[in-house]
């Protein structure tokens, strides 16, 4: 800043010019700042005008941080009454996937210059929304020695899908120069529901959209396979003997247990497959007198267990022919 007055002094007229420069040293250390050239030219009586150079006298301040808890990385801004406003807008009422949400923040703070106020909006993105940070509004104003200063950020964020989408909550802090404190402005996030497109929702949901279609598809043809095979081969067993007892055609109930028992241990009688009472006591009961569905199931699935069991472990310990080319030239022999 620039003032020019004049000042009489013994009685001579004296022209001043001043120039003021406000710093922000904005790291601790110290600081020196040398000699400044002013050239000049004055007019002397019976010489004429007389000119030269003369050089102001070099300076030197130290520089300190307010406070211990503050830190390099930190953003911070000193000054006076510092307040924010924050605005929201949406391109609809109902936000859904591809419309935008605009988030305006406007610092205002006194005792400093607005290119000082740390910026305070991220320009990061996420799987949710891309942002759109715009150019800052700097203002600054001088009324009286007073500095008013003024920063407004602006933020487009492109919402990519549906969902709750949550921005996060900033923080604001600065130096109270009178107080001699530090102090903090907390600027509150905000939680949008977002609204699938088509698009969008399928973008998202592709992978277990496409999983179940293939899975889906897999049945479909496993199902085709098996009704085509039972169309030329006979039912199993066990569908078989289910449908009986749905049916309670118990005849043919007590004909397929027969059956089964005969296929698994070479039995014909129920009693010698298990000697327990409990057996016994049922299988009195499935042969004199009136079946019933629970009974009919439990003999069934008593038999095939120990069948299933057996084929098992027949398959974990089946052993090795010692001499297989013997029991190739037995199956030629036969055939001739």
């Amino acid at each position: 800043m620039r003032t020019n007055f004049t000042e009489r002094k013994d009685g001579v007229t004296w022209t001043h010019q001043r120039w003021e420069v406000t710093l922000y040293p904005q790291k601790a250390g110290t600081y020196v700042i040398p000699p400044t050239a002013v050239k000049v030219q004055v007019s002397k009586e019976g010489v004429g005008n007389v000119s030269g150079t003369i050089y102001t006298q070099a300076q030197t301040f130290k520089v300190i941080k307010p406070s211990g808890l503050l830190d390099d990385k930190q953003q911070w801004v000193s000054g006076l009454d510092f307040t924010v406003k924050q605005k929201w807008d949406t391109s609809n009422s109902e936000v859904k996937a591809g419309d935008s949400i605009t988030r305006t923040i406007t610092i205002k703070g006194a005792d400093t210059l607005a290119m000082l106020i740390p910026e305070i909006l991220p320009a990061t993105s996420s799987t949710h929304y891309q942002t759109y940070n715009q150019p800052p509004k700097l203002s600054d104003t001088q009324t009286r020695g007073d500095y008013l200063s003024q920063r407004e950020e602006s933020s487009v964020y492109v919402l990519q899908t549906g969902g709750e989408v949550t921005f996060p909550a900033l923080e604001l802090v600065w130096w109270d120069v009178d107080a001699g404190e530090l102090k903090t402005i907390n600027i509150e996030g905000q939680t949008f529901a977002v609204s699938h497109t088509l698009r969008s929702w399928f973008i998202e949901y592709w992978k277990p959209f496409a999983a179940c279609v293939f899975i889906f598809l897999l049945i479909i043809v496993a199902a085709i396979k098996t009704v085509r095979y039972y169309q030329t081969h006979p039912l199993p067993a066990w569908l078989v003997y289910s449908r009986a007892v749905n049916q309670e055609e118990w005849g043919t109930v007590r004909m397929l247990l027969y059956r089964l028992l005969r296929e698994t241990d070479h039995l014909v009688e129920l009693k010698a497959y298990e000697s327990k009472q409990e057996w016994q006591s049922e299988t009195t009961q499935f042969q004199n007198e009136e079946v019933t569905t629970s009974l009919s199931k439990r003999l069934w699935k008593a038999i095939n267990r120990r069948d299933t069991a057996k084929y098992q472990l027949g398959e974990r310990i089946k052993l090795k022919k010692a001499l297989p080319q013997l029991n190739k030239y037995r199956i030629n022999k036969k055939k001739k």
